[in-house]
């Protein structure tokens, strides 16, 4: 999955709006948060945000199972 489809999928799931992103993104308008979902041009900062936002967590999963929480 592509990272603008997750954060769009992460968005939906928690009942949030593509217009969330401008206020937790700190940009100037929707155009500006629309052209970085188009883009997919995010930071692991970025990520970090849509994470808080939604409520999820940005892991690496290990071959071996194991998981690397971000924050």
């Amino acid at each position: 999955m592509e990272v603008s489809d997750a954060v769009m999928h992460a968005l939906r799931v928690s009942g949030r709006k593509q217009a969330d992103l401008t206020s937790i993104l700190k940009v100037n308008s929707a155009q500006a948060a629309n052209k970085k979902v188009r883009e997919s041009r995010w930071t692991v900062d970025d990520l970090i945000k849509v994470a808080d936002l939604t409520g999820g967590k940005i892991l690496f999963q290990m071959p071996d199972g194991d998981q690397i929480e971000l924050k």
